[in-house]
């Protein structure tokens, strides 16, 4: 019997030190992160997949929200005629009444006012 083997056991048993379970830690985290970082970011669509999505579902949604309604309306007509379920434009911000504006504006007026201890700016 060797030195290295223990009576009644297969010698291949040994207790790992502690800076390779530090390293296997190490590696088994590492893996993980770049596993969660590639789903979280889409890592597992195509470029052409990617491309499809923001030309189909992101940028419409963004030029409706600048302004722009006729890309959102195409792309809306086009997802019916494919019978797939329409873009749905997700509500602002509750725009001010106009009652609500002139109360902002005087109040406003009113504090420029009394900073500057004169009269408001037209």
């Amino acid at each position: 019997m060797s030195a290295n083997q223990k009576k009644g056991g297969d010698g291949l048993r040994r207790e790992a030190p502690p800076g390779v379970i530090a390293a296997a830690i190490v590696l088994v985290l590492c893996a993980l992160g770049v596993g969660i970082y590639y789903v979280v970011n889409n890592g597992w669509q195509t470029e052409s997949q990617k491309q499809y999505t923001f030309q189909h579902d992101f940028l419409p949604l963004e030029n409706l929200h600048h302004g722009d309604r006729k890309m959102f309306d195409d792309e809306n007509a086009l997802r019916k005629k494919n019978g797939q379920p329409p873009l749905v434009d997700a509500p602002g911000p509750p725009k001010p009444s106009p009652e609500e504006q002139a109360k902002a504006k005087e109040v406003l007026l009113k504090a420029y006012a009394a900073k500057n201890g004169q009269g408001a700016p037209h």
